[in-house]
C-alpha cells in the first residue's frame, strides 16, 4: 500500500488513518515500513560510554533505562534519542579508536535463540543471529560485514587493544561487571588490515546457539558504524526494522520517510 500510495503522490499514513476507521480493521497493524524486529546485542554486553567529559562502562541495558528515566519514557518505550551520550568506536576515516555520539538507542522483547560469538582470544558477546560483525580474512583482507550465523573459523574480528583504552580516559571497572579490559591477544593475530596498528584482528572460534527470552538492545553510531563492545570486540551497529527508530534516523539526516521504501 505505501509503494501504490508513493506511485499516486498519496500520503500513506492518511490511507492507513482511513483505512484503520473500519472497526473491522482497526489501526494497530497499519504502520509502513519493513517490520519490527533487527539484528541487536543481549542487554549485559557492554560499551565504554563519555558523557560531559567522564568515561565509564555501561551495559546496554543499564544505558536505556537511565535515558529512559532522564526522558521520563514509559516502560512501552523502544526507541531513545540520546543528547549528549558517546559510545568508543573504531573504523573512521583514520582507522582511529574514538568517541562518537549515539544517534538512537532501541530495545525490544525477544524469545528465540541467541549466539554466543566467540573469538580464539577469548572474547564472547551474546547476540540475535541477525548481528552483523566486522571480518577480514586470515591474510588481513577485509571482507566488510557479515551476520553472526554465517561466521566461520575463517573470518578474523577486531579487537581494540588493552594498549589504546588508556588514551581516552582513566577507567575503573568494577568487579561486577564483564570486564572489557581482560585482553589477551596472542592467538590468530594474522596479517593485519588497513588500521590495524589500532586493533587485533582474532579468529572467531564459533558461535553457541543459547535459548533467550527478554530485552534486546541496538545503538545507532552514524560515521563508522561500530561500536566497541564487551571485551573490546569491535561490532557493526545494529540495524533496527522497527519503523519508528527508521522514521527518526530518516528524520535526523534530513531525508522523507518515504525514500526508506527504495532502501
Amino acid at each position: 500500500i505505501a509503494n501504490v500510495s508513493e506511485e499516486l503522490g498519496a500520503d500513506v499514513a492518511e490511507v492507513a488513518r482511513g483505512m484503520g476507521l473500519d472497526e473491522r480493521i482497526g489501526p494497530k497493524f497499519l504502520q509502513a515500513g519493513i517490520g519490527y524486529g533487527g539484528s541487536c546485542l543481549v542487554g549485559s554486553e557492554t560499551v565504554l560510554v563519555r558523557r560531559s567529559g567522564r568515561v565509564w562502562m555501561w551495559t546496554l541495558e543499564e544505558m536505556f533505562e537511565r535515558l529512559a528515566e532522564e526522558q521520563c519514557a514509559d516502560a512501552e518505550t523502544t526507541v531513545l534519542a540520546p543528547r549528549d551520550i558517546e559510545v568508543l568506536c573504531w573504523g573512521t576515516p583514520d582507522f582511529m579508536p574514538q568517541f562518537l555520539p549515539v544517534a538512537l538507542a532501541t530495545r525490544r522483547l525477544y524469545e528465540g535463540t541467541v549466539l554466543e560469538v566467540r573469538t580464539e582470544s577469548g572474547e564472547a558477546v551474546r547476540c540475535t543471529p541477525d548481528h552483523p560483525f566486522l571480518v577480514a580474512d586470515s591474510d588481513g583482507r577485509v571482507a566488510g560485514r557479515k551476520l553472526a550465523y554465517a561466521l566461520t573459523h575463517r573470518d578474523h574480528l577486531p579487537v581494540v587493544p588493552e594498549a589504546v583504552q588508556p588514551r581516552f580516559a582513566e577507567l575503573v571497572v568494577s568487579a561486577t561487571v564483564r570486564a572489557a579490559t581482560t585482553l589477551q591477544r596472542k592467538a590468530s593475530r594474522g596479517t593485519l588490515a588497513e588500521g590495524s596498528e589500532h586493533v587485533t584482528w582474532t579468529a572467531c572460534s564459533g558461535a553457541a546457539p543459547l535459548s533467550f527470552k527478554g530485552h534486546v538492545y541496538s545503538i545507532e553510531v552514524p560515521g563508522p558504524h561500530t561500536f566497541v563492545t564487551t571485551g573490546g570486540l569491535v561490532t557493526s551497529n545494529c540495524f533496527p526494522k522497527d519503523v519508528s527508530a527508521l522514521k527518526q534516523l530518516a528524520g535526523n539526516s534530513g531525508y522523507h520517510f518515504q525514500l526508506l521504501t527504495a532502501v
